[in-house]
């Protein structure tokens, strides 16, 4: 929930951080309605302001530098966990990704 958006919603996003270093993290929301809109405007400029977060739910993903040939399956804004793990292993693992978007934006933005 982001109150200073809408205090009555709360929506999905993805938050991940990069498995080789904790310190690094992201989150991706895709701007698709009025209030990840709305979210996007607010976020134009620096804020401080607080946010309401319920998780963190594991990464289906978490266990995979046990295996030396991977292969990660993601739909629509699921390839943000996915990322990670190819951000992590991607010098040490094979890797094939198999990602089912209907949006070309999103496969625009992630590639």
């Amino acid at each position: 929930n982001i109150p200073w958006v809408n205090d009555k919603q709360w929506h999905p996003y993805s938050l991940f951080e990069d498995p080789s270093d904790p310190r690094i993290q992201q989150m991706f929301l895709m701007k698709v309605g009025d209030w990840t809109g709305d979210v996007h405007k607010a976020l134009t400029r620096d804020t401080k302001r607080p946010c309401w977060i319920k998780g963190p739910f594991p990464s289906p993903y978490s266990h995979a530098g046990k295996y030396d040939n991977q292969i990660l399956v993601a739909s629509g804004i699921g390839i943000t966990p996915a990322l990670a793990a190819i951000n992590a292993f991607k010098s040490q693992r094979r890797i094939n990704l198999i990602w089912a978007c209907r949006d070309p934006e999103m496969l625009e933005f992630f590639l």
